[in-house]
């Protein structure tokens, strides 16, 4: 391990688990060799064996990592949070979509990263779902230097009938999803603009053909 031979160990670590299956330090070795080769799913188990047999805490900050680096969100979330990284946490949770869990974090966390856009994107996000478009517009509106925020920020006016102001957003969004040509078309026909939203509707059905 200390040479950074991380296949070799993992080989003598596989064979210590064997002969002691209930000694910690071999489980936790094992998965630290396999999270060194970026091997992190499987990592996860033998991680979680080491910390239910009563091994080193510290490994649950590994253990995070391969939850994030697995798409594991709701996994990883508590582990974060027991680690005070509450931004990471407020993430986690937004990602596996329990907002109810996120949300407390976003309104603790909301003064520190008032200026961040990918903050606002998440917050923004999570209050369109929870509270509806008005709720969430200040966020996205801050956010609508990323692309996810834009296409977010026009849903949003056109719940809100702002249609004026969606059509722009959701013409720099739709390339990268279609599903947006839908109200993109709803958009340019309640703005009077009817050849643009025929074109924008009949797109929409070309690309939803298997």
């Amino acid at each position: 391990m200390q040479a950074g031979r991380y296949a070799e160990a993992e080989k003598i670590f596989r064979t210590l688990v064997k002969q002691q299956p209930s000694f910690a330090p071999w489980h936790a070795n094992l998965g630290l060799a396999l999270h060194s080769q970026k091997r992190y799913a499987e990592a996860i188990p033998p991680l979680e064996r080491a910390l239910k047999l009563g091994g080193d805490a510290r490994l649950a900050q590994v253990l995070a990592v391969d939850y994030v680096q697995t798409k594991r969100w709701a996994d990883a979330a508590p582990l974060l949070e027991k680690q005070r990284k509450f931004r990471d946490a407020a993430h986690a949770w937004w990602q596996a979509r329990q907002y109810d869990k996120a949300r407390p974090l976003y309104e603790r966390l909301e003064q520190d990263f008032a200026d961040q856009p990918e903050f606002n994107f998440e917050y923004g996000d999570l209050l369109a779902r929870v509270d509806g478009a008005e709720a969430a517009l200040p966020y996205l509106e801050k956010a609508e230097s990323l692309l996810p925020a834009r296409a977010a920020l026009g849903k949003a006016y056109v719940e809100l009938s702002r249609w004026a102001d969606a059509i722009p957003h959701l013409e720099s969004a739709a390339p990268a999803d279609p599903d947006l040509l839908l109200p993109l078309s709803r958009a340019y026909k309640e703005t009077g603009r009817a050849a643009e939203a025929e074109r924008a509707l009949s797109e929409y059905k070309k690309r939803q053909r298997p």
